[in-house]
């Protein structure tokens, strides 16, 4: 029963319609009438199917069709829509064409449909866009172009939209220059600039608008720099600042473009030009700073700053610009000046006061450097090194009692500082207060622990002084402060102890240093002599070949086998000599090494070996006394009287003026039987040192031999004499 009623319900609402379309057909046979009502009405069920129902009627007719299909659209049947359209697709005409246009709409709304994960949608992406070129390739009328360019953005063919303008353009004159900027807007959308340039080009040289032209020369330029074509851009203005000179915001475009090009010298250029035209224009100028700066012409940059201080000479900030900029073109004075400037007006300000400190230290600006050390001693304490350079100002005209003032003034502000005080003790000294120096280092040690480097001040200005004592005496109270690395406290303290008679404790240190390694030469010579007054002749020779090794000098090798030679140790001279022959040649060139070799020589009884060193150290030293001496001693134990004579006539004139040689003369005039002239040698020699009573008494011989017998008696009373007063303290008989 139910079932029935359904049925009877169904053919109620079929009959309805049929009615219905039967009415409508008698209301609106004419199409025309129809499409209005359409239009109007929202479209529904009925209504499509009285469209199907004409365009069963007259499938040919376009309109309709086309008709059918938008009310189709507009109710959500698209794949229906797409069936009605299908027919026309084909065909030409307008009709045709918005129906492909429709059809391309529908087929859009199914690609939205999709969901991202379809891999369908690729393919339909594709097929859509190549549809939308097609149809951009035909004769789309212009009131449709809106919609083909519509579509064309959609789906992402600005190069057809850009395509569509510039067609649209060729059509609506009126409107042309808007279609064409929209055209070239598109084209670099489409990443095709270089397209964009050539239609703004044509569209710059065929207006004859001044505004009209200069917009689409921007564009130009933009769409140039777009395409990276930076040189053509700034040709191209070049082209329009010859229309249209002086103008100052292609001005500012060729700057951009220069500077993107990284050419800061032709920025700077376009720059100059750019602030020609507005010469007093501060934000100009300081842009034009900028260029010159980075164009590194720091001449320019200095005179812009200074142009600059001139309109606003009250600016703290545009005036330290320009202290900097004038050091970096090296006008230092101008820069000092400067930063001077800015400290008198605001004496806090640290950066100026280092800077003008900086500057005047390096001009030697004495009265500038020395009224900012004023300042930053207000501020903070010195440096070392600002010290240092204060001392040196005020020393290079000689103004060395006004460094002291400063110093003792700066010290009375800060007490503490060690450096302060040190500072001024050196002044002192160099002004040759010495006394007034050596309180201040006394101070120092006093109030800052006595440090080493203070002590070492104080006691070497005692010694300076005729303090050598005192000197000592400071130096024994901190030697337990010293540590084995304060090496000049202990060669201080050495050469004090040796200068003051303290042998054993100069010894004592002197050991100390040569054992830390310490390669002093002083210290290891003293410390030799030391040993050698003490006997410790191997000691002494072992610290002389420890200072050959360390020191890598011949002379401490000569220097142990004199000792040698010296205490008899000729094994010891032997074993040296030796070693010395393996570094001959370094050894050879040295008068000493001869003149111990033939020692050694003597020692052996070698006399001719001997006369052959004495002449080798002749020929290192054609002046060596000690080899002339040496040489003839040998021919006197030769009893070589040819060569002895030969000799003694050509030393004669040198032998004179050399009391070493006295004695060898006379003994060799003796030898030759010349006891007359050996009596003159030997005057020579008993005035010069009345206390060589060996050379006394063979002078009393030779007065014998010469047959003057008082004179011979008297001269050995006085020898004898002497040698008992001599001895009697000794209590030898």
């Amino acid at each position: 029963m139910q079932k029935q009623k359904r049925l009877l319900g169904s053919k109620l609402i079929f009959l309805f319609g049929a009615a219905l379309i039967i009415v409508f057909l008698l209301l609106f046979q004419k199409e025309e009438r129809l499409k209005a009502m359409l239009e109007l009405a929202k479209p529904d069920h009925i209504s499509v199917l009285y469209l199907q129902l004409l365009v069963n009627v007259n499938p040919d007719d376009a309109s309709l069709r086309l008709e059918l299909a938008r009310q189709q659209a507009k109710m959500g049947k698209i794949n229906e829509a797409l069936l009605v359209l299908e027919p026309l697709l084909n065909q030409q005409g307008r009709e045709a064409t918005e129906a492909r246009f429709l059809a391309l709409e529908l087929d859009l709304k199914l690609y939205f449909g999709k969901t991202a994960a379809d891999p369908s949608r690729a393919n339909d992406l594709a097929l859509l866009r190549k549809k939308i070129g097609v149809i951009a390739d035909e004769q789309v009328p212009v009131d449709l172009l809106p919609m083909a360019i519509k579509l064309s953005q959609e789906l992402g063919r600005p190069d057809l939209a850009a395509k569509l303008y510039e067609r649209w353009a060729t059509i609506d004159n009126e409107h042309r220059f808007d279609r064409l900027k929209e055209a070239g807007r598109w084209y670099v959308a489409s990443g095709t600039p270089m397209q964009a340039v050539e239609i703004y080009k044509k569209a710059y040289a065929s207006t004859s608008n001044a505004e009209l032209a200069k917009q689409f020369a921007l564009l130009a330029i933009n769409a140039l720099r777009a395409a990276d074509k930076g040189p053509l851009a700034l040709a191209f203005i070049r082209e329009y600042m010859q229309r249209f000179p002086n103008d100052v915001e292609f001005l500012d475009e060729a700057i951009v473009l220069s500077l993107a090009a990284n050419d800061q010298k032709q920025a700077l250029a376009w720059g100059n030009l750019r602030l020609s035209l507005d010469p007093d224009n501060p934000e100009q100028i300081s842009k034009q700073i900028e260029l010159a700066l980075a164009a590194g012409d720091l001449d320019i940059a200095w005179s812009l700053s200074e142009r600059m201080l001139m309109l606003k000479p009250k600016d703290r900030q545009l005036r330290e610009r320009t202290a900097l900029i004038a050091e970096w073109a090296v006008k230092l004075d101008v820069a000092l000046n400067h930063w001077v400037w800015l400290i008198r007006h605001d004496k806090a300000d640290k950066v100026a006061i280092d800077n003008a400190l900086r500057l005047a230290r390096g001009l030697k600006a004495r009265e500038i450097t020395i009224e900012m050390f004023t300042l930053v001693s207000g501020i903070r304490a010195l440096t070392e090194v600002e010290l240092n350079d204060l001392v040196y100002i005020f020393s290079v005209d000689g103004h060395s009692a006004n460094v002291i003032g400063f110093l003792k003034r700066y010290l009375t502000r800060y007490p503490s500082e060690q450096r302060g005080w040190e500072t001024l003790a050196n002044a002192q000294e160099n002004a040759g207060l010495l006394v007034e120096a050596i309180a201040t280092w006394h101070h120092i040690g006093e109030h800052f622990g006595h440090p080493i480097p203070a002590v070492i001040h104080e006691a070497e200005l005692l010694r300076r002084t005729g303090q050598p004592e005192a000197a000592f005496s400071i130096l024994v109270q901190n030697q337990k402060r010293a540590s084995v690395k304060d090496t000049a406290f202990w060669l201080l303290f050495a050469d004090s102890s040796w200068e003051s008679k303290h042998n054993d404790i100069a010894l004592s240190v002197y050991r100390t240093i040569w054992k830390s390694g310490d390669k002093n030469a002083l210290a290891a010579d003293r410390l030799i002599q030391l040993l050698r007054d003490k006997r410790q002749a191997q000691d002494a020779i072992a610290i002389a070949r420890e200072a050959y090794q360390r020191l890598s000098q011949p002379r401490w090798q000569l220097l142990a086998m004199d000792v040698a030679v010296q205490f008899g140790l000729w094994d010891d001279v032997r074993q040296m000599m030796h070693m010395a022959e393996a570094d001959k040649q370094q050894f050879q060139r040295l008068e000493m090494y001869w003149l111990i070799r033939a020692q050694l020589h003597n020692h052996d009884r070698q006399f001719q070996q001997a006369l052959t060193a004495y002449q080798q150290a002749l020929h290192v030293n054609p002046a060596s006394k000690i080899a002339k001496e040496g040489v003839l001693w040998a021919l006197i134990d030769q009893k070589n009287n040819q060569r002895l004579a030969s000799f003694l006539q050509l030393w004669q004139k040198d032998a004179v003026t050399t009391p070493s040689l006295w004695g060898v003369y006379a003994s060799g005039l003796i030898q030759l039987g010349k006891e007359e002239q050996a009596l003159l040698w030997f005057e020579r020699k008993a005035n010069l040192n009345h206390d060589d009573y060996v050379g006394l008494l063979a002078y009393a011989d030779t007065l014998t031999k010469a047959g003057r017998i008082d004179a011979a008696l008297r001269l050995r009373q006085y020898a004898l004499f002497k040698l008992r007063a001599q001895l009697q303290p000794m209590n030898i008989r």
